[in-house]
């Protein structure tokens, strides 16, 4: 029997009187890819131009039981299970290994079969994530230093997940520093030349700067500002992690984090 799952904080594994049993967790198959293709010309060929995760679908199936045998009581677990599966995109989350996996899920098919309305019943319900990848709900620390004093800096960090993009989360404290106005803190990959660059009027001691790849936004003090380039991705695996600034003199802290994006 797979183990523990819940939507919403909802246990879909629960024991007593009204139970809900979660016997299978079709959650395994990789997430639906978008294709495109151009034909060459004369080349009795084509190359794809773009491919693209879409979504994922995940089923799950058990059985619903008054272990009471009382009718009523099934009833009553029947109303609460189906107000467990409304709304859309919802946290499905499902143990994997030693950790939880997320998804954000939309219950699309639900069936339940009462066998005559007895006090036991079976259950199916397809959920459509329209994000294609469980994520880690716990962050995985990549990097943490203080004190950074250099123009530049290589960052070494072990990227884990197996979605073939990963999103490290950034958070740069600016402790001190010299002509800092109208100065240029750029973040990249330096294996694919990925590169954001933010640019403020303001910087002062004290400024916080965190970069959220994923949903593409950059705040600094927790306030939303613009930025030029574009939001590093890295693959799994060691990789670096770039660092520039156009401060004269600067001490820096970083703080950079990850939830991992799993297939």
């Amino acid at each position: 029997m797979p183990g523990g799952i819940a939507l919403n904080g909802n246990s879909l594994q629960t024991t007593g009187i009204s139970q809900i049993i979660t016997s299978n967790i079709d959650h395994h198959s990789m997430p639906k890819k978008n294709i495109s293709m151009a034909a060459l010309a004369y080349g009795n060929r084509s190359k794809i131009t773009n491919s693209n995760y879409v979504d994922k679908q995940i089923t799950i199936s058990g059985t619903l039981a008054a272990t009471n045998g009382s009718i009523i009581t099934m009833d009553a677990l029947e109303d609460t299970f189906k107000s467990y599966l409304v709304g859309t995109d919802g946290n499905l989350d499902i143990e994997h290994g030693s950790s939880t996996r997320r998804y954000l899920a939309t219950p699309e098919v639900v069936k339940i079969d009462r066998n005559g309305g007895l006090a036991f019943g079976t259950f199916e319900v397809t959920f459509t994530c329209s994000r294609p990848f469980g994520i880690d709900l716990t962050a995985t620390q990549l990097d943490l230093t203080t004190g950074h004093t250099a123009a530049t800096r290589l960052i070494p960090i072990a990227i884990v997940g197996s979605a073939e993009y990963q999103f490290p989360l950034v958070k740069i404290t600016l402790v001190s520093g010299t002509q800092l106005t109208n100065g240029t803190i750029s973040i990249g990959n330096n294996a694919n030349g990925q590169t954001l660059n933010i640019t403020s009027p303001t910087w002062a001691a004290g400024d916080v700067l965190e970069i959220d790849p994923y949903e593409s936004i950059v705040k600094i003090n927790s306030v939303e500002v613009p930025f030029t380039g574009a939001f590093p991705s890295f693959k799994s695996g060691t990789q670096f992690m770039t660092y520039t600034d156009t401060f004269l003199t600067r001490s820096v802290n970083f703080d950079i984090s990850q939830y991992g994006y799993w297939n």
